[in-house]
């Protein structure tokens, strides 16, 4: 690849056809990969979109992307190369010679490959629709999940390991669902409990238990970064931050739907700006 661009580069100043072509495709196949997770019509970071041409010359919230025949003034190589503060991908910089593909394709003048309107839009995991497959037919299973599992064993020449002791499935449960070790009486009530519907009575009772959420509630706040405290002398900050994290932990116990979580921290937030906005112009103007 260091090869090609080499070659790309050595051969600048040719209106060679074929060659501008070439060096077009391969600047939209590296937006493709790099850029789209985060740039594209579902997910659209700093309001920049990246499937057109003209969606990145017009930029976003940090003004254009792309500045034609001008690639060190031109935002997008600048952060690419990780020469001021703001670098991307958040991931680590990217390898030498995609960068230098962008900074070639700059350079051209950032022109489109002809015949394609815009990049192809990677249709990101969480914004497509589940479609439900149909369960595999595997003899002596007890659950779909199950089904799926053996199958994907059969394929590559695995057997399913035995069936776990109760003991061993309850410790599993209790620290998956609660990140706490099973109660004495915990143990002695599955263990003694001798009927079918033993391991589903037990689910039921961990689901249902305040601890649960505790558990679980803890990557939601994870993501949104949440914190008791800010650090020495910031503190008062952050004095009625315990309301939020109980509310999430409430959330959860209720199971209450992650689309209603979602849409009342969006609308919490902008709220909460908005009232922000208003104490600062109230100060401003007393």
């Amino acid at each position: 690849m260091k090869a090609l661009v080499l070659l790309l580069l050595a051969v600048g100043g040719s209106s060679h056809p074929v060659m501008s072509q070439t060096l077009a495709e391969q600047a939209q196949a590296v937006i493709e990969q790099r850029c789209l997770s985060c740039h594209s019509e579902q997910v659209a970071m700093s309001g920049l979109r990246m499937l057109t041409r003209e969606q990145i010359l017009q930029g976003g919230g940090r003004g254009p992307a792309v500045k034609p025949g001008d690639p060190a003034n031109s935002l997008l190589f600048k952060v690419l190369s990780h020469s001021e503060k703001l670098a991307m991908p958040p991931t680590g910089k990217l390898p030498f010679e995609e960068i230098e593909i962008l900074r070639a394709w700059i350079e051209k003048g950032a022109n489109w490959p002809q015949g394609k309107k815009q990049a192809a839009n990677t249709q990101w995991w969480a914004f497509s629709k589940p479609q439900r497959p149909e369960v595999p037919q595997i003899s002596g299973v007890k659950n779909p999940v199950d089904a799926f599992v053996s199958q994907g064993l059969k394929a590559i020449g695995l057997e399913p390991v035995a069936e776990a002791d109760k003991l061993t499935l309850l410790r599993r449960a209790c620290f998956d669902l609660h990140g706490l070790p099973p109660s004495p009486e915990q143990s002695k009530a599955f263990l003694n409990d001798a009927t079918p519907e033993a391991w589903e009575r037990l689910i039921d009772s961990l689901l249902a238990s305040p601890r649960y959420g505790e558990k679980w509630a803890r990557h939601w706040l994870d993501l949104v970064r949440y914190g008791d405290t800010s650090g020495f002398e910031q503190d008062p900050y952050t004095l009625e931050a315990w309301r939020y994290r109980d509310y999430v932990i409430k959330s959860f116990n209720d199971d209450k739907p992650t689309t209603v979580l979602s849409r009342s921290k969006s609308q919490a937030t902008s709220c909460g700006r908005m009232m922000r906005r208003r104490v600062l112009e109230r100060a401003i103007t007393e």
